[in-house]
C-alpha cells in the first residue's frame, strides 16, 4: 500500500519584516505520541523520519509551496545529498529575491535525483495562493493527481496558508 505525506510550505519566520531575505524556520523539537522527538526546522521532515523509524514509511512526499516558500527547507530531509545543495540554494536564492520566485521546473529538477537519497519520491507543487474557486479546483486536482487510488494519506498542516490543508482535507475525502 502506498503511504503519502502531503506536506505545505510557508515562508517562514521573519526575523526583520521589512527583510523578505530573513525568512526562516526556527529549530524546534518535534515530540510524537511514542516519545520520540526529533529535533529540526521542519517538521515535514520529522514526520517523515517519525513514520519511517516506526515501519510505517511513506513512499510520496508532496510538498505544495508558493514560488516564494521556503524551499530551503527540504534540505532539512534526512539523506539531503551534498551535491544539490548548490541547486537547493539557488531556488532559495530566487524565493528570496523581491519580485521574484522560483519556478515549477527548477524544483522538477532537484527533487528528481533526490529519490535515491531521501528513501521516497518527492513531488514539489508550486501554486498560487488559491484565493479564487478557480484556483481552489486545480490545487484539488493537482493533488488527487499525486495520490494513488488506495494511498493512505498523511497530512502536515504546519506551515502554510490556513486554507489550504483544508482543500487537502476535502481531497482527501473523495
Amino acid at each position: 500500500m502506498h503511504r503519502v505525506q502531503i506536506s505545505f510550505l510557508g515562508i517562514g519566520f521573519l526575523q526583520d519584516p521589512s527583510n523578505k531575505a530573513s525568512s526562516d524556520y526556527q529549530r524546534t523539537s518535534y515530540e510524537f505520541p511514542d516519545g520520540r522527538s526529533y529535533e529540526t526546522r521542519s517538521f515535514m521532515e520529522a514526520l517523515a523520519r517519525w513514520q519511517h523509524e516506526r515501519d510505517a514509511p511513506v513512499s510520496r512526499i508532496v510538498v505544495v509551496g508558493t514560488a516564494t516558500s521556503l524551499w530551503l527547507s527540504l534540505m532539512e530531509l534526512e539523506g539531503f545529498p551534498e551535491e544539490a545543495i548548490d541547486a537547493l540554494e539557488e531556488i532559495d536564492a530566487q524565493t528570496r529575491a523581491p519580485h521574484s520566485g522560483t519556478t515549477q521546473a527548477a524544483l522538477d529538477a532537484l527533487a528528481e535525483p533526490l529519490h535515491a537519497h531521501i528513501g521516497c519520491e518527492l513531488v514539489p507543487l508550486i501554486i498560487g495562493r488559491c484565493d479564487s474557486e478557480q484556483e481552489q479546483l486545480e490545487l484539488a486536482g493537482r493533488l488527487t493527481a499525486c495520490v494513488p487510488p488506495g494511498a493512505e494519506l498523511v497530512l502536515d498542516v504546519t506551515h502554510s496558508y490556513r486554507h489550504l490543508p483544508m482543500i487537502a482535507i476535502s481531497v482527501a475525502h473523495y
